[in-house]
């Protein structure tokens, strides 16, 4: 919903609408249901509005799809009058069209008017109240316009059973779906495993033949349509049974999202053009499953979703909160607010609620990906911009999975400052950055990376200790403590590093993929888990990693009650927050140690 640009509040409306009523009371639900009158294919779609309090309101669907280009608009007659509509939803009233009988729909761009800010605040309120209520919702993906939706549902249908047999449960009903979709899990297989050859599926070789490569091809076009996209359909599927429109052909959502999840765990991504949407589809599907259970940041990280209004990535998720939550002033729709203030709002809320079933502070901060080099300035540098897309190569994933405690068992302190904009807190100074070294960011696809930076900052470091101790704190550094994957059971260290080390040219890919020994296979293990990030050493010879636009004289801190350090750059006599970075040395309680020690010092940190 509220996909339009924004436009000044309309006082004078036109004549399809009739103002809503007493929307400001919460025991009257006020919104509109069209009644899409039956006709012919080739009769222009009539249709009427009429108002429905929402605790009695007849049964109704819902209508799920993608606003696209509003060019060349379509005319529909709505109340005897003519109304413009996108094409995309011109093609779908005409599919939705019975040729006799009615059918009763609820349409954003239709039954909201779009034109009044309002009103648009309102209805979006209720938003997940009227897709719990809608008795179905149905998803319009388009026409088929390349004719090979059958083929992909075909598959889609397929790979959905597999699904639910490997589970051994029995299906009786949509809700048990749903609890095998829950618990379910699959078994990994390897890209041309003999199960794979054998299952009624095509040939999961993606060259193998052409006919087989155009069926992957039509289910990687289904999984890849821009609906998947759209963060409102987060929303849309989530509260009632869903089926899927693609031109004269359906499916079931369910289906959609089983089948998803079944392709990722077997194996199948290397045969569609962008396995992604593969996670997409189940992760939009897995919040569904969720329900209430994840915090506001996890929440609103969780799915990679696009928005014409940025505002909407906020807004489009607030129907999964719970009530109380829902109710706090912060978290209100309003779009009379700016970007800033509505983010802004979200995070004020988290940080004064501080719960782990709304979340804190430093869940949204350590999912904060790298600062463009020229940040915008009307948002406060602590406010997370859910607006920008965050790259998971730019995420410290250890963080996810409380491993640090650098502010030990302290709990956050936020002094109160009555200017908004501004957020101080407590916490300690643990140094300043002296170098600062780009390498595994600027070339993190080079397999030489790591011996260039070895070699610009190992003699300098070796000055104040032993060559064994610097290989293991460098090395935990540059991976930030990650896992190896063989044999998954302990961190790299200094004999990866060493091993690494002792392959003689890099530079030469094609002989070294060639030889692929047991050496070689471990140290691309160390690369594969390399965080490309900027290699920092602090004025003390700490190492650490941070954001790529780090520079010396940027500040190192821990603020009380959060699992990790971050960097902060200041100005005059506040700072800027740039993110969160990994120090060897201080991730695991160590500065409130010293702080208690007398050797660090408490400061109050105002971030601008």
């Amino acid at each position: 919903m509220a996909e339009s640009a924004t436009t000044p509040a309309s006082q004078i409306y036109s004549p399809i609408y009739q103002r809503l009523r007493n929307t400001h009371l919460s025991s009257q639900r006020w919104f509109r249901l069209l009644r899409v009158l039956p006709g012919r294919k080739s009769d222009i779609l009539r249709c009427q509005l009429e108002i429905n309090d929402l605790g009695d309101a007849p049964p109704f669907e819902a209508l799920s799809y993608v606003w696209g280009n509003p060019e060349p608009a379509k005319v529909i007659i709505c109340n005897s009058q003519p109304k413009k509509v996108t094409p995309n939803l011109g093609t779908a009233l005409d599919r939705l069209r019975h040729e006799h009988t009615e059918r009763l729909v609820w349409i954003d761009a239709i039954c909201v008017n779009q034109d009044d800010l309002t009103e648009r605040s309102d209805q979006v309120k209720l938003m997940k109240d009227i897709y719990s209520q809608a008795w179905r919702v149905v998803v319009w993906l388009g026409e088929d316009e390349e004719e090979n939706a059958e083929t992909a549902i075909t598959i889609i249908e397929k790979a959905a059973e597999y699904c639910y047999s490997d589970s051994g449960a029995l299906l009786k009903d949509g809700d048990s779906r749903d609890n095998i979709l829950r618990t379910v899990t699959v078994d990994p297989e390897t890209p041309w495993s003999e199960k794979k050859q054998q299952r009624n599926l095509p040939d999961s070789r993606y060259e193998a033949n052409r006919k087989s490569s155009g069926d992957w091809a039509a289910i990687s076009k289904f999984y890849s349509n821009t609906w998947f996209t759209r963060i409102w359909i987060v929303q849309e599927v989530a509260f009632a049974p869903a089926v899927m429109y693609i031109g004269a052909h359906e499916v079931g959502w369910t289906s959609v999202a089983a089948a998803a999840k079944w392709l990722l765990a077997k194996g199948y991504t290397h045969v569609v053009q962008d396995s992604s949407r593969y996670r997409q589809a189940w992760s939009i599907y897995y919040l569904h499953l969720l329900h209430q259970t994840l915090s506001i940041p996890r929440l609103l990280g969780f799915v990679k979703s696009n928005s014409t209004d940025p505002r909407d990535k906020v807004f489009a998720l607030l129907g999964f909160l719970d009530e109380e939550s829902r109710s706090s002033p912060y978290l209100q729709p309003d779009y009379t607010k700016s970007v800033t203030e509505v983010y802004t709002d979200v995070v004020r809320y988290i940080i004064q609620r501080n719960s782990p079933r709304v979340g804190s502070l430093r869940n949204v901060w350590e999912v904060f990906g790298d600062i463009p080099s020229d940040p915008d300035e009307r948002f406060p540098s602590w406010v997370y911009r859910w607006d920008l897309a965050v790259s998971e190569s730019s995420l410290f994933y250890n963080a996810q999975k409380d491993v640090w405690s650098a502010g030990g068992t302290t709990t956050q302190e936020v002094a109160e400052i009555t200017d908004t904009t501004i957020l101080s807190l407590k916490g300690i100074k643990i140094g300043i950055v002296k170098e600062v070294n780009n390498v595994l960011h600027e070339r993190q696809h080079k397999l030489e990376r790591v011996q260039v930076l070895w070699n610009a900052v190992s003699p300098e470091l070796a000055i104040d200790q032993d060559i064994n101790s610097l290989q293991q704190a460098f090395t935990e550094t540059i991976t930030a403590e990650e896992v190896k994957t063989i044999p998954g059971d302990k961190t790299f260290g200094a004999e990866d590093l060493a091993n690494y080390l002792s392959i003689p040219d890099w530079g030469n890919i094609y002989a070294i993929l060639h030889e692929r020994n047991e050496s070689i296979s471990k140290a691309m293990d160390l690369l594969m888990c390399i965080n490309p990030k900027a290699f920092l050493v602090t004025e003390d010879n700490h190492m650490a990693l941070g954001t790529p636009i780090a520079r010396p004289g940027d500040v190192l801190c821990i603020f009380f009650g959060h699992h990790m350090p971050y960097l902060l750059r200041p100005t005059q006599q506040r700072y800027r927050f740039l993110g969160p970075c990994y120090v060897h040395g201080y991730m695991r309680g160590e500065a409130v140690d010293r702080l208690n020690r007398g050797d660090l010092k408490e400061y109050l940190f105002e971030l601008q």
